[in-house]
Formats: structure tokens, C-alpha cells, sequence
């Protein structure tokens, strides 16, 4: 379906009365949720960010059901998509920011703790954790050295780790500790504020 058809399906929705709508809401988010579920995984990817995908794209249908219609284009709706995402991260009263999510994703505490990272450390961790690029892949993506994006992983994942290992993982999130024992060396001597 393209964004017109969506655009269509949304119109339709408004014009039943307002008392009926609740029957078709089904329809209307069956149209609209792989459009927000893009934005929403736009908006994680873009940002580093990690939150309950489907805590998010829920609220996103939510206000989308009080619009008076759609955006004309898809990349408008994707930007509006992502501040609405992003506001609700950033405010702790909102449950996108403290809910726990569904099934497999991460722990409202550990998503705070990721996400409070300096963008600078949050982006490697993010790539290495969550997209699950080998340190190879993290090195290229960042521009750094393959010792340096290791050291960069194993430094931050050690002010993280606690943290993250308190609220467990996440099923498919993979674990920088594995990169401590590829080279432990490497890791002692960068413990120690020697880089090699």
C-alpha cells in the first residue's frame, strides 16, 4: 500500500462518527502501523536510541487517531513520527520513557542508562549491542581504528555494564564482554590508561 492509499484509509476513518470510529480502528492501524513502525526504527536508528518499539509505535497510532489528517507526504509523517518519539522520551512522565515494553526488549532501567551515554559512546555500543556489528563493522561505521573502537566498546560497556547486567540483557542484544576475551591484553592495558 502507498502513503496515498494510507492518506485514503485515514480520510475514511474521519468520516465515520466519532461515537462509531472505536469499530474501525482495527482497520485504520492494520493501514497505518507499518508506516510508524518505519519511523519508529528510523527514529532508533538515527538517534542510538534504544525504547519499547511497541510501547512507541502504539502511542504513535494513539495521536495519530486526534489528527485531523495526515501529512501529504511520507518523510513529513516520518519526521513528525520521530518527534513525537523523541518527546516522549525525554519526558520521564511519559510511558515510553519509563514503561517496560514488550516481551524481549530492554528494561525501562537499562534504556535509561543506554540512553543517558554521550552520543559518542552510545553510537558504537549501539551498533556492537543492538545492530550487532563485529568490532570490524563498528570501526568502519565510526571512522576509528579497529583498537580504538574496541577500547572505545570495552570502556563504555564497563561504565554500562552493572547496569546492564542487573536488567539483563535483551534476547538478541550481543554482549561486548566477548570482546575482553578476544583480547584481553588489549583491555588490561586500556584499564590501566595505557593505549596501545
Amino acid at each position: 500500500m502507498d502513503w496515498a492509499q494510507t492518506r485514503a484509509a485515514f480520510r475514511e476513518f474521519l468520516s465515520v462518527e466519532p461515537e462509531q470510529r472505536c469499530f474501525h480502528l482495527g482497520r485504520l492501524f492494520e493501514q497505518l502501523a507499518p508506516w510508524i513502525e518505519r519511523g519508529v526504527q528510523t527514529t532508533s536508528l538515527r538517534h542510538f536510541l534504544v525504547f519499547p518499539n511497541e510501547t512507541a509505535l502504539a502511542r504513535v497510532f494513539a495521536k495519530v487517531t486526534r489528527r485531523e489528517s495526515l501529512q501529504r507526504t511520507y518523510s513529513s509523517f516520518l519526521a513528525w513520527t520521530e518527534s513525537r518519539v523523541l518527546r516522549d522520551l525525554t519526558d520521564a512522565s511519559k510511558p515510553l520513557a519509563i514503561s517496560s515494553g514488550g516481551s524481549g526488549e530492554p528494561s525501562a532501567s537499562l534504556r535509561v542508562a543506554f540512553n543517558q551515554l554521550p552520543l559518542e559512546q552510545r553510537t558504537p555500543l549501539f551498533l556492537y549491542m543492538v545492530e550487532r556489528f563485529s568490532a570490524v563493522e563498528v570501526a568502519q561505521q565510526t571512522g576509528l581504528t579497529l583498537a580504538e573502537a574496541k577500547d572505545l566498546l570495552l570502556d563504555t560497556w564497563d561504565s554500562f555494564e552493572t547496569e546492564a547486567l542487573a536488567s539483563g540483557l535483551p534476547e538478541g542484544w550481543q554482549n561486548p564482554e566477548e570482546l575482553k576475551n578476544e583480547h584481553p591484553a588489549l583491555h588490561s592495558s586500556a584499564k590501566a590508561g595505557v593505549r596501545k
